[in-house]
């Protein structure tokens, strides 16, 4: 599902965030579109999702991204959204890239150099002063 470079501002979030065969969404650049924060109201169930772009939404993500919503995400992007949430831990079986670049960060949680598949990383245009010990070994 490619819908990049548009001016979504509403849509039905329960059917689009639950489709049970969508294997991409490319949602970026919808500058107005939000993710859903709200675990009562949403439910996130997408078992076939690989590719996951949000980026340039100017959106805020509260909400984590986990392997029990996206079993079989691969690729990750999330650049030039307000991050409040960052991928959860349990991803670290499969993701292969992920873009938080321009995400509002301060840190990069350790837990991320468990991501043993993790071949690209992009964090750059944050705020993020200090790269804990465990992590730099991971990229050097």
């Amino acid at each position: 599902m490619i819908l990049w470079y548009n001016k979504i501002t509403s849509y039905h979030e329960q059917s689009f965030w639950s489709h049970p065969t969508v294997k991409a969404i490319d949602i970026r650049d919808n500058p107005g579109m939000n993710f859903p924060n709200d675990e009562n109201l949403v439910q996130l169930s997408l078992p076939s999702l690989s590719f996951l772009h949000m980026g340039n939404n100017s959106m805020t993500i509260k909400r984590s991204i986990t392997r029990s919503s996206f079993p079989n995400l691969l690729y990750l992007y999330l650049n030039g959204n307000d991050l409040r949430r960052f991928p959860d831990e349990s991803l670290q079986l499969k993701l292969r890239n992920l873009g938080i670049a321009r995400c509002n960060l301060k840190s990069i949680p350790s837990y991320l150099s468990n991501f043993e598949r993790l071949s690209y990383l992009d964090a750059r245009d944050n705020n993020i002063a200090v790269v804990e010990r465990v992590l730099e070994k991971r990229i050097e």
